[in-house]
């Protein structure tokens, strides 16, 4: 859940005194799903693992085993089968789970009344449930909040804030990762990367050839503006 906060969208609401802060999908949503992908998972399938994947478009949540033997696809949602019964016990003595079976249609309602699509099931080996993703530039998501959010998105990330500095001048990637003592093929590197493109804080120099052996990048006025808040002028 923490990963899953840090990396979609928020929005605000004012409440009268209060900002009440609303994610692109309900947490109560994507909370379901994981604990439904820890209690139901095939545990004898050991060399797979739970996976949690964000796209542009859709979150997909995916646990090993697929249905569990004795529920047919059009019974799913209906009837409730625990192929771990010990942890999905301990789960409701927890106070986690509110009683079986109930986990789909809380999905199911939460999505419902934030005005989003249901989720998606896919049965294979795997279990699968994918989640659309807001729009955020429609109408529920104002220009100045989406704004706002990239801005904290980039504060809370250090290298974001530094590639963002660094890019002041026109800098190739592989300057930048020497500058910055960073594995290019890590994933934070390529991930701080796409944040600031993805949002228009830097831009290629050669946009028309992305991949581009002479390709580097450069601060936009928006993220100079972005930039300007951050660190005080002196500093980059």
């Amino acid at each position: 859940m923490i990963f899953l906060r840090r990396h979609l969208s928020l929005r605000y609401e004012i409440e009268g005194l209060y900002r009440k802060e609303i994610l692109e999908i309900p947490p109560e949503a994507l909370r379901e799903a994981l604990l439904n992908a820890v209690m139901h998972r095939d545990y004898h399938f050991d060399t797979a693992r739970i996976s949690l994947e964000i796209y542009r478009d859709r979150i997909e949540i995916s646990s090993p085993g697929g249905l569990p033997p004795g529920l047919k696809p059009e019974e799913f949602g209906h009837k409730s089968v625990h192929r771990n019964r010990l942890i999905a016990e301990m789960f409701q003595r927890l106070g986690e789970v509110e009683r079986a079976g109930s986990g789909i249609k809380k999905m199911r309602d939460a999505l419902r009344n934030a005005g989003l699509p249901p989720p998606r099931f896919r049965f294979t080996t795997f279990f699968t449930i994918t989640f659309r993703r807001a729009r955020i530039l429609d109408a529920a998501w104002p220009k100045a909040q989406v704004e706002a959010q990239v801005e904290a998105q980039v504060r809370s990330s250090r290298l974001a804030m530094n590639i963002l500095r660094h890019c002041t001048s026109p800098i190739s990637s592989s300057s930048l990762v020497r500058q910055l003592k960073h594995a290019r093929r890590s994933g934070g590197f390529q991930v701080a990367l796409e944040l600031l493109l993805k949002n228009g804080l830097i831009d290629y120099t050669i946009p028309e050839k992305p991949k581009s052996s002479k390709q580097k990048y450069v601060i936009t006025e928006k993220g100079n503006e972005i930039l300007s808040r951050i660190m005080p002028a002196s500093k980059h």
